[in-house]
């Protein structure tokens, strides 16, 4: 009699097909947080700094540049900077005694305070209301900037914070702008410098000084910017003596007396004192 063999069913195996759209989705919106943490972890340890440091120096050369077009423009409108050091003679004609002219001298550094805040303000706004000078266009133009209508002052290639010289100029440019912090104090600044034989130069310069604010999209920094600019100088000239030494081992001359001068001069004490022992022998 012939056994049946009984039938096992086996389970059928389902056919391989795409994700639904909803674990899609998902696994998507995972992966782009992570990558965009990780880049935003990248770019504060490693390209944030590296572009502030790169916008602190730029900003701080383009303010630089902007005082001193500022002063020397508004040097140019002084009718009387001739009358701001004021020089005392003597009889002869020899120059006594120096002194500033104080109400120049206050003047020079309110309209120089002035200037030098409005253009900065000027520049901050993106260069729309004032006139600045052609040399600061022409600056702005070859550094690059392209967005000075939106206040930026600077453009900073993202390749140039990796700091290889193939990829400094490569990558979207990130836009730097900046603001002034506080008032701007300005200050005369005097340095004497001696030339030939009692020869004098004073040299005057008007110091700026000021903080400011730079700001780029990934962080904001500040710093302070100090900068002197040349306004005039005086020269002083001296009388020149009929001799002159700088010493350093070079030997004085000697003037000879004559006569009777010289056996009294070149007697020394030793001798004279011998000489009275003699004769008292």
């Amino acid at each position: 009699m012939a056994l049946k063999r009984s039938k096992i069913a086996k389970p059928k195996q389902k056919k391989g097909g795409p994700l639904p759209f909803k674990y899609v989705f998902l696994i998507s919106i995972g992966i782009f947080l992570v990558m965009t943490i990780q880049g935003l972890y990248f770019v504060d340890k490693h390209i944030r700094p590296s572009l502030m440091s790169i916008a602190v120096v730029e900003t701080k050369r383009i303010a630089q540049h902007a005082v001193t077009e500022a002063i020397s423009q508004e040097m140019t409108h002084q009718e009387d900077m001739n009358d701001l050091v004021l020089i005392e003679r003597s009889d002869n004609g020899d120059i006594s005694s120096l002194a500033f002219n104080a109400q120049v001298y206050n003047r020079v550094l309110s309209d120089s305070t002035m200037v030098v805040q409005d253009y900065l303000h000027e520049i901050q706004r993106g260069i729309t209301q004032g006139d600045p000078p052609r040399s600061v266009d022409e600056e702005y133009e070859d550094r690059g900037v392209g967005t000075v209508e939106d206040g930026a002052i600077y453009t900073i290639p993202l390749g140039m914070a990796t700091g290889n010289a193939l990829l400094a100029n490569l990558g979207p440019r990130v836009p730097v702008s900046f603001s002034v912090i506080g008032e701007i104090h300005a200050d005369m600044e005097e340095r004497i410098e001696n030339v030939g034989i009692n020869n004098t130069y004073l040299r005057i310069s008007v110091a700026i000084d000021m903080d400011v604010r730079v700001v780029i999209p990934f962080g904001t920094d500040e710093t302070s910017v100090t900068y002197s600019v040349p306004v005039g100088m005086v020269f002083i000239p001296g009388d020149v003596p009929d001799y002159y030494g700088q010493g350093g081992g070079m030997p004085v001359p000697a003037i000879m007396p004559s006569g009777n001068e010289e056996s009294v001069e070149m007697q020394s004490p030793d001798v004279e004192e011998g000489g009275e022992e003699t004769n008292q022998q």
